[in-house]
């Protein structure tokens, strides 16, 4: 059994320092990432984990490769629910592609296995990640929770 990759993209109106920002400052990362906070020292090879406000770990990994303002690569290890917990970890790639006024952010998640739960999750939470940091980056207001 071969394994799959996820593509989202979305424009946002931004800097690629700005984007940056909102990718890697755990106060940014809150706002929009379901209300974790991403703790990494930016470097290859260092651990990285996205926390709940009480704590609690949702997520961990490594940082891959670092390309301040332009991409973060890492190891993803999704630990958030019973369902994703006994999966394998994926890739994720975070690009940011300055187009004038605007940013082309491209998330891709390599490694997925067809049919799991982590492919599943991922499907869906990339695009209300991705559109939460949008309204941030642009309004200054994350989205509501998803329902459901």
């Amino acid at each position: 059994m071969g394994s799959t990759s996820h593509v989202y993209q979305v424009f946002i109106h931004t800097t690629p320092e700005e984007l940056w920002a909102a990718l890697t400052r755990p106060e940014e990362t809150a706002k929009y990432y379901y209300g974790t906070s991403l703790h990494a020292d930016l470097r290859a090879g260092a651990p990285l984990t996205y926390t709940y406000p009480d704590g609690t770990l949702a997520a961990d990994g490594k940082v891959l490769e670092v390309a301040p303002n332009r991409k973060l690569v890492m190891e993803f290890n999704p630990v958030w629910d019973d369902a994703v917990r006994p999966e394998a970890p994926v890739r994720m790639t975070w690009e940011i592609l300055p187009a004038g006024e605007i940013c082309k952010l491209v998330v891709t998640t390599d490694d997925l296995v067809p049919g799991s739960a982590t492919e599943s999750q991922f499907e869906g939470g990339v695009a209300y990640i991705s559109s939460g940091l949008k309204s941030v980056l642009e309004t200054g207001r994350g989205l509501p929770a998803p329902a459901g």
